[in-house]
């Protein structure tokens, strides 16, 4: 029997499964860790863009608080204030344009934000505060003011605007969060999933590979047993192409060799010798010893049967004579 898979072969490809399911999960971990870095990047990426978009919303309430107090009160510091304020602002506008997409939606209306600030700034509270510089270096009566509250003195569009920009970071954030959410949840499942996989995959090809081995040997025994007790009724269910099913098939060649010498010995015994011992070769030693046996045996049967021969015929002259 030829045999062309050993068992070598077949751990050598159980452990390959093996490293090949390792590598599987090792490689879905490291895609699940590089995910939950780039999740915790956007995250912080879209805090620092609330961030920008909150202090676009403080800087441009401190112009109207500042421009307010100017406008009402004359006082040098409010104005000083005022204009330190729309520099931050115009910065604040700048570094929150640097972290859009020029062509995103928020980019739009950031932009638009700032048209219409400027806007609104040069058209309407420059003039008036030119105005109130001039009155007081007339020394005119005090300018009368209006009660710039923060609803009236901001524009009704700049103020939607503003809470739309903050409103869309506030969600772009909770996306963010809700995204880092799913990561990690998606990390736990994997480091999880991939260490009960690789559990069970080492445990049901143990099994398998021990299972295969154990059971045929331990066919092998019991059919080697009664071998021993001198059954050869024995039958040998292994026909795998490895070491053990090798060994099995040589175990039926020996089985069958030896029905054949009993039959052999039967038919010797029976004073049958025409029968003999296939010879394997010069170390088939048994074959050689039975045969020979037999050879032995015929000749002193031959020499039996010429003695009663001759035993006889003296007999029948004796009583002739």
């Amino acid at each position: 029997m030829q045999y062309n898979k050993s068992m070598a072969s077949r751990f050598l490809g159980i452990n390959l499964l093996r490293v090949l399911i390792t590598g599987i999960v090792i490689v879905s971990a490291i895609y699940s860790t590089r995910v939950l870095i780039k999740s915790n990047e956007e995250i912080n990426r879209a805090n620092q863009m609330l961030e920008n978009a909150l202090s676009v919303q403080a800087l441009t309430r401190s112009l109207l608080i500042n421009g307010y107090g100017f406008l009402s009160s004359g006082g040098a510091e409010f104005l000083q204030t005022f204009y330190a304020r729309r520099d931050d602002l115009d910065k604040a506008f700048s570094e929150y344009q640097e972290g859009l997409n020029y062509r995103s939606d928020k980019s739009k209306i950031a932009r638009k934000l700032e048209q219409n600030i400027n806007s609104w700034l040069l058209n309407d509270i420059d003039p008036r505060i030119v105005a109130r510089q001039a009155a007081e270096q007339s020394q005119s009566a005090v300018l009368s003011t209006e009660a710039y509250r923060f609803e009236d003195f901001l524009p009704g569009g700049l103020k939607a605007q503003l809470m739309e920009l903050v409103a869309k970071e506030k969600g772009h954030l909770a996306k963010q969060q809700q995204e880092m959410q799913d990561a990690i949840a998606w990390v736990r499942m994997v480091f999880i999933g991939g260490i009960l996989m690789v559990l069970f995959s080492d445990l049901s090809l143990s099994f398998y590979a021990t299972f295969g081995i154990t059971r045929r040997v331990r066919v092998l025994a019991k059919a080697a047993k009664r071998l021993a007790k001198g059954d050869l009724d024995v039958d040998v269910d292994i026909n795998e192409a490895d070491e053990i099913g090798a060994l099995a098939h040589s175990l039926k060649q020996t089985v069958e060799r030896l029905k054949h010498v009993e039959v052999v010995v039967r038919a010797t015994a029976a004073e049958d010798f025409a029968k003999q011992v296939h010879v394997m070769g010069l170390q088939d030693q048994l074959a050689l010893s039975i045969n020979k046996m037999s050879d032995s045996l015929k000749r002193s049967a031959a020499e039996r049967a010429e003695q009663n021969w001759l035993k006889s015929g003296i007999a029948d002259l004796h009583f002739k004579m």
